[in-house]
């Protein structure tokens, strides 16, 4: 199309011979512009051949629908799931990208680019995965207007959610956290399970240094909360007693609903 219309510029310049000088020198401009052009062509050829997959979180979100299953463990990747590249302080699963797309994993999170194939977009590119992991989870939670129920606490935190999840499952299909899977991977792990069916959600969330908890709550968005108890534990993460307690008191804050707090001699209610 560029050298159709540039032709036909040339052909126009040349027939009319009025004055040949400038007949040449537009004809040389053209060239010039035709030159140009398919540099700016090639150059945007070049950036789309390059680019990595990069969305927002609804968009991430559409494909999660499509294929509702999430792994951060390479080792076990279901075909058409969706792998989410996290680092530990011994790993970085960017280096298995890879071979999580190659065992069955339909996209993958990554969000370092260098581990990204160009052009290739089953890789999506983000700040941070482990980020993009809660939000997604948390973007899930929000689909469902069920009660959720967020358990956290110095002690008792795993046996009170199986207590009050096989309780409500009298009654309800309830969807609750597995094992003790409490942690920023664990509980968008448990939020990512919540399906159409189940009526209401417990989950469990841990907290070892100042600022877990408040963190969490705003990707679980419980509806109601329960504080096993307050004791003298994660204080190296925590700094003091008082550290440990304020977490918790944001919680109530952020619930405006009643508490119960359980200690090995009294139940008080908040």
């Amino acid at each position: 199309m560029v050298r159709g219309v540039n032709s036909l510029a040339i052909y126009r310049c040349v027939e009319s011979n009025s004055n040949h000088s400038n007949s040449l020198k537009m004809i040389s401009d053209n060239k010039k512009r035709h030159s140009l052009l398919c540099i700016v062509f090639h150059l945007a050829y070049l950036c789309t051949k390059n680019k990595v997959n990069a969305m927002d979180i609804q968009e991430i979100y559409k494909i999660y629908q499509a294929h509702p299953v999430v792994t951060t463990d390479s080792r076990n990747c279901p075909e058409g799931s969706i792998f989410v590249a996290l680092k530990g302080a011994s790993f970085d699963g960017n280096k298995f990208t890879e071979a999580a797309l190659e065992k069955g994993c339909s996209y993958a999170i990554i969000d370092e680019k260098e581990y990204a194939k160009a052009g290739d977009e089953r890789y999506i590119l983000v700040d941070d995965a482990l980020v993009t992991y809660k939000e997604l989870a948390r973007e899930h939670r929000r689909q469902f207007s069920i009660p959720v129920i967020g358990i956290t606490g110095t002690n008792g935190k795993t046996t009170s959610k199986e207590l009050i999840s096989a309780v409500l499952a009298e009654k309800f299909n309830v969807h609750h956290t597995e094992a003790n899977y409490n942690n920023d991977v664990g509980v968008p792990r448990t939020l990512l399970g919540i399906r159409p069916e189940h009526e209401i959600a417990v989950i469990e969330m841990g907290a070892s240094h100042p600022g877990d908890i408040e963190k969490l709550v705003t990707y679980v968005e419980p509806t109601c909360g329960l504080i096993t108890n307050v004791g003298r534990a994660h204080l190296q993460g925590f700094g003091s007693f008082e550290g440990v307690k304020r977490p918790r008191v944001n919680f109530m804050i952020s619930l405006k609903l009643m508490v119960v707090c359980f200690s090995s001699t009294r139940v008080t209610l908040i």
